[in-house]
This record gives structure tokens, sequence and C-alpha cells, in this order.
């Protein structure tokens, strides 16, 4: 309807016109909603659009593909062979082996934003605080950047470019500046684009590192608690990765894995706290100093893992710190997820009877040691790589083991008290690996224990069940988590057009019945109103702490005896 005829009508109309003219105009979209429904395509017609539907993410994947670099296609080709001998093995181009080294780093030169690549165009997803960016200013999270400029250089677009090459792009020396043509987040995207410069500098990746949280155990938004519980007050350790700088040699200040959670220990016994929860879940490793040197924090000096080269030769890494930064009481949280160094320190903690592990059945099943080795040396004086680095080879030299004498290669850590989880049908780790090296044992190491939980755990897991079990949700996501295994071990599918159509409609019916619990992850570690695993937790090392007070008061008269 045209707005101008719609003014001009008389206002004496009668209510039908009035409905009339209501029906046909939404005010919000200004169109015809009842217009005449378009003509059904042809048959023809049809089987071009399912042709376009089929056809288009294939153009799209080999666009992909055309776009990659010979170096890229080295690093596959050269990966997959080394794969079949081993799933840790892999050659590592020198943009990969760049990326390791930021996240093991936590520190990069570049404007300091984050990017993803959407519909062809590069979107700025967030702004890092204190990076070049938000110092500028101007970036703001949702604009497109169309178009990438060098000093005294002619801007390059990044339209439909790989986000990686992009990224390489916008990266660059610190001092230096680069040029960005953006679309701003509001506007029309074939709007004229604003051209910014921002200085490059040094980016620190502060939301990567360990960071602690305090909770007071339980609380008033706690339900069923007995009013004679004392308050506790924890603190609750996140780490995400073993981070550590490999240069660090050469500099005097780095980011470490260590040396943040010990400042973050120092820290929390300044609040006061009655207990420490290290969150571990989906860690993935890193740095096997940083295990050794983290579990160092919690122990006496001794033996932490045990290392064996392929000769065989075994060696006994210890922690020579002789401090024990935290010996109030302790849990470790866990998941199929946690994996390789994540699992020293579990496996550590557990063989010391130092704290209590908690979480799903087993974590990931990674015992193998990796090393990094450069081909600069072997490549300098070959095409291409006389003008940049060759890359790296990443090859499993040896096995680590438990100072038990156990390996956590196939099998992980078993956690002491362990929890339903949907990871529990998944394929994760090792174990279900066609080239991972099997499970043994070596001889254990000597070490002494000090501080000894596992009396506790018995009553501990005992509690902890009897307390979720009454819950129902509990019993629901039991079910879920039951029903999850059940689907993921379904083999066949209907092929009948009818029963196909009902097992879809099912599919849709489960992912959206399931798709609560993926919500609740975005919470994970944060939230113990929405992530009941550290609410529980909490109220097992409130338990925790009770029954370690009363075990430090027996223990003077039981001596007298």
């Amino acid at each position: 309807k045209d707005e101008k005829d719609e003014k001009e009508k008389p206002a004496a109309e009668d209510d039908t016109q009035k409905a009339t003219a209501e029906q046909q105009v939404d005010p919000d979209e200004d169109a015809i909603v009842d217009a005449e429904p378009e003509p059904p395509l042809t048959e023809e017609e049809q089987r071009q659009e399912w042709a376009d539907n089929i056809i288009d993410p294939y153009k799209k994947f080999l666009e992909k593909q055309e776009a990659r670099e010979s170096i890229d296609v080295l690093e596959m080709y050269l990966s997959s062979i080394a794969k079949i001998y081993d799933p840790h093995s892999a050659y590592m181009a020198p943009r990969t082996r760049e990326d390791f080294d930021i996240k093991m780093r936590l520190s990069l030169e570049g404007i300091g934003a984050r990017l993803k690549a959407e519909n062809g165009y590069i979107i700025v997803v967030s702004i890092i605080d204190g990076g070049p960016a938000a110092k500028e200013g101007r970036l703001q999270a949702g604009d497109r950047i169309v178009a990438v400029r060098q000093e005294n250089e002619e801007p390059v677009s990044v339209v439909d470019m790989p986000l990686r090459q992009a990224v390489r792009m916008i990266r660059g020396q610190k001092g230096t500046t680069a040029y960005l043509s953006i679309v701003p987040a509001d506007d029309d995207i074939d709007s004229k684009p604003i051209e910014i410069g921002i200085v490059r500098d040094t980016v620190q990746l502060e939301d990567r590192k360990a960071k602690i949280t305090y909770y007071t155990t339980p609380d008033d938004t706690d339900e069923d608690v007995d009013d004679n519980v004392v308050p506790r007050k924890v603190g609750v350790i996140r780490l995400p990765a073993f981070y550590t700088d490999f240069d660090k040699k050469k500099k005097k200040v780095y980011n470490s894995a260590t040396i943040d959670v010990q400042r973050l220990l120092t820290e929390a016994k300044q609040e006061n706290v009655d207990g420490m929860i290290l969150d571990f879940r989906r860690n993935k490793g890193g740095s096997m100093d940083e295990a050794i040197t983290l579990a160092g924090l919690f122990v006496d000096s001794g033996p932490i893992v045990l290392q064996r080269s392929a000769s065989r030769r075994v060696k006994n890494r210890i922690d020579t710190d002789p401090v024990c930064h935290w010996d109030g009481p302790l849990l470790i949280m866990v998941n199929h997820y946690s994996a390789s160094s994540t699992e020293i320190f579990a496996a550590a903690i557990q063989d010391y009877k130092r704290g209590v592990i908690m979480g799903d059945w087993k974590t990931h099943g990674k015992g193998t040691l990796q090393t990094l080795n450069s081909l600069q040396r072997f490549l300098r004086h070959k095409e291409p790589f006389r003008e940049r680095a060759g890359g790296t080879l990443r090859l499993t030299t040896g096995k680590f083991y438990r100072i038990n004498g156990g390996s956590t290669q196939r099998r992980g850590v078993t956690p002491d008290i362990v929890f339903p989880s949907f990871n529990d049908h998944k394929k994760i780790g090792d174990t279900h690996s066609a080239f991972g090296m099997e499970w043994d044992t070596i001889d254990q190491a000597q070490y002494d224990i000090r501080i000894d939980v596992t009396p506790h755990i018995p009553l501990l897991r005992e509690q902890s069940q009897a307390r979720v079990t009454i819950k129902p949700s509990y019993d629901e996501f039991v079910a879920d988590v039951a029903e999850a295994a059940e689907r993921a071990n379904r083999k066949n599918v209907p092929l009948h057009i009818d029963e196909r159509r009902a097992f879809r409609q099912d599919s849709r019916d489960w992912s959206k019945r399931v798709g609560k619990y993926a919500k609740l992850l975005k919470d994970e570690g944060t939230n113990k109103r929405t992530d009941w695993r550290l609410d529980e937790a909490m109220r097992i090392m409130a338990e925790l702490i009770d029954l370690t007070e009363k075990a430090t008061l027996a223990a003077p008269r039981e001596e007298q005896e």
C-alpha cells in the first residue's frame, strides 16, 4: 500500500474497510501480507533449486581449497603421513607454529581484536581490553573488515579471503600500523567503507589466564541446608591451559601458569579461604614443565611424573621447590577433555593422596610426550624456504607415567568421585585411536605422603551421591545421558519415507530437548547456580573442610593415648 493513499482515506471509513486495510498492511514490514501466493515452482525449477542447494556448499568448499597456499597443502599431506604412525605427530607450517606459540605464551603482536569469517566477510567478534584497538577506540564488535592496507601500500580486499590469511595481514610487528577499511556494524554492507589506522602492539590474552573466584558455601541461595552448618569460604581457580613462553630464558617477564596460580594462592590466603578448588575441565594440557612446577605448589619437593624415552630410559621429573604453597583442603575438577599435562597434575595429586579428584568417569587418556623440532636448519638452503621459516616437526618421542608406575595413556585418570556426563558415550581420546600407544606400567618412584585425604573419600562420595540423587532435575539428566548413549549406538536409519520423516522429527525434538544443556556450558566454571557440578564441588569441599578439621583436632588426642 502506498502510505500517501492511506493518509488520504476519509476519516469516516467504516470498520470493515479499516479491518481490511489493517489486514493488508503490516506496519512493521511495510509490505502486503495477504497478497496472492506465488505460483508453485515447475518440476524443472524445483530440481534446479535442489541442485543449487546441494552444489553451493561444495562450491564454497572448493573455493576455500583453491585459496590454500602450497605450504598449507604440504602441511596436510605430511601430517596425514605422520598420523598413520601416531595421532599426535604432525608437521606444523610456520603460521601453525606461530599460532601454537601465541596460545602457549598468551601474547601476540597485532591490533587486539578477535575475528571470525561469516558470509565472505571478516567480522569483529570482540575487542580485547587494553589492546591497541581498544585504545584507538573506533573499531567495534560487529564491524566488517573489507580491506587491509600496510604502510605505503595499496589496500588489499579481504572479502571472501580465508580468515587465516586475513589475520596474517592484520597482525604485524610492534610499532607498525594496520590500516583497516571497515563497514560499521549498523551500516548497510554496501555503504562506503571507513579507513582507520591502528598501531600494532603487544597484546596480552588476559582472558585465557588463570583466574580465581571466591564463594561462600553454603550461601543464602542454597536449599535444604542444615542451619548448624558453618559457612565456608572457597576459592575456585579456573585454568584453561598449562601455558608458558618457550623463550622465557630470554625474558625477564613472561606468562606462566605456575607463576599466575602461585600469585592467586597467595591472594587466597590473604582472603582467608578455607579450601581450594582447581577447575581443570576442558584443559587440554600444554607444557609438561608447567604441570610439574604447578603440582609442586601443593606438595613438598619430590617426584611428579616419570618420563620414558624411545630408548626406554626412565627419567624422574622432580619438583625442586621445597615449599608447599597450599596445604589446606584441595579438590580438582576434570572431565573427558582434560588431557596431557592436566592428567600429569591430577595423577600426581591423586598418587600423593593430596586432594580429591571429581568429574567424568575418566580423563582424556593422552600419556605421550611430543617435542618440537624446527626444520629451518635443514631447509634454509632449499626453495621456497630461503626467505621464511621451514616449519616445525612435532614428534612423539616418549611416554610419561604416574609416580605409582601406571600410565595415563588410553586409561587416563579415574576420579575419586564420578558423575554421569554426555561425554561418556563420545569417542574421545587415545582410547579410540587406531594408532595410539598402548597402556603399560613401569617401576614406581619413591615418594612420601604427608597429607592423606583418602580416608575421607568414601564418606564424601556417599554423601554426594545421596545429595544429588534426590534432585528431580538430576534424575532427568541421568535419563537423558542414558538416552544419548543409546542414540549414539544406533546403527540403522529408516528408508521408508513416512518412517524417515518421523525419525527426523524425533531427532529434532531430541536436539531441542538436550539443547538446554549446551546453553549451560557457557556458564561452566563461572556460575554455580547453572553449573551443578561446580555447585556440588562446593558442597563436597565444605564437607572435606569439616572432616579435615575434625581429623586435625583428633590427632593430638590419639598421640597422647
